[in-house]
């Protein structure tokens, strides 16, 4: 996980992570346990702030090409992908920047399941608020 990894440099920017899991409150505990996430899991199992911020489904057709499955398989190899019951394995994500005044600075809404926005725009989205 890109935001677990570069944490440091979030932290040297005055950047505090929050994420928000769509399992239950068990399932999210337990994913961070296992992820070992040093910054807050929110369980939202409605998927609220999915459909707040404008986060969709995946479509299948455009995953199902070679270049998406490999990148799949590797993301499972790496950090595992026993889906729990409350989960829709097919809900894309996002990353947002929110300064402290509740203004959205930076949205990144994934398009495919592979999609993950570099930290270094992340990083510039907070030098520019």
């Amino acid at each position: 996980m890109q935001l677990r990894d570069d944490r440091e440099r979030f932290a040297a920017a005055g950047l505090q992570i929050v994420a928000i899991g769509q399992g239950s409150a068990a399932t999210t505990r337990e994913f961070a346990a296992r992820m070992e996430l040093p910054f807050p899991l929110l369980a939202d199992p409605r998927r609220e702030a999915y459909r707040a911020y404008g986060l969709t489904s995946m479509q299948l057709r455009r995953e199902l090409n070679p270049g998406s499955l490999m990148r799949g398989l590797q993301a499972v190899r790496r950090y595992g992908a026993a889906a729990a019951q409350d989960q829709d394995p097919r809900q894309l994500g996002g990353v947002f920047v929110i300064d402290t005044d509740g203004v959205i600075r930076y949205a990144f809404r994934q398009q495919r399941m592979s999609d993950v926005p570099p930290n270094d725009d992340l990083l510039r989205a907070i030098a520019a608020s």
